[in-house]
């Protein structure tokens, strides 16, 4: 592979992750024009439109997403390799976003933060609504650094690792009519429920 090629791959990879120009200027420490540049030069060697603008945002066409399918995870990796050793938790001075329900923070916040001031006392730890929709896009989006919950059928513009299992609790009061004995599910979905929903969506899931 010519290294202009292999260039026009990291800039490529760069706009699927950010999904904007400008955050892909930011990212890659160029000027936007030199990004808009790269983009014309991968639409001629590739035959392709590529990115089709949606509001602020770009959107990949299927070319672009198939693309890369075949080469996000090799880009991921060669990037990992390189930089690896840039990143020192005992003298960084990072602010990172991390997507997490109230319940995950109860869970480890505090030994999490007990971590950092021993390991990382530069590193600033920000904890931000976290729904099982709009997570992956603030991910892919780079809204946020991190997430911490149910992550379910990404592509691999997002890397992911299985932490515990969790299950659910049925709590009422003392002398609610199910009390006290068998559940079935029906009159589970028949009986009133109270939810808390950190999106003000009023739907929810119980896995």
């Amino acid at each position: 592979m010519k290294t202009q090629e292999l260039q026009l791959l990291y800039i490529f990879d760069a706009i699927m992750s950010e999904r904007s120009v400008t955050r892909a200027a930011e990212r890659l420490a160029m000027t936007q024009p030199a990004v808009s540049n790269a983009i014309s030069r991968m639409r001629l060697i590739w035959n392709d439109p590529l990115f089709v603008r949606k509001g602020r945002n770009i959107e990949p066409t299927s070319y672009a997403l198939s693309l890369w399918d075949q080469v996000g995870k090799p880009m991921f990796a060669l990037t990992n390799a390189v930089s690896a050793t840039q990143f020192d938790p005992a003298v960084s001075k990072r602010k990172f976003r991390v997507a997490v329900s109230d319940v995950i923070v109860e869970m480890i916040w505090p030994q999490l933060i007990e971590l950092l001031e021993r390991e990382a006392p530069g590193v600033d730890l920000h904890a931000v609504p976290y729904t099982p929709d709009g997570t992956l896009s603030a991910l892919r989006e780079a809204h946020v650094d991190l997430a911490v919950g149910l992550l379910n059928h990404h592509d691999h513009s997002l890397r992911s690792t299985w932490l515990f299992e969790n299950g659910y609790v049925l709590a009422m009061r003392e002398d609610h009519p199910l009390a006290s004995k068998p559940i079935t599910m029906e009159q589970f979905l028949a009986a009133r429920h109270l939810l808390v929903s950190m999106s003000g969506d009023a739907h929810g899931f119980v896995g």
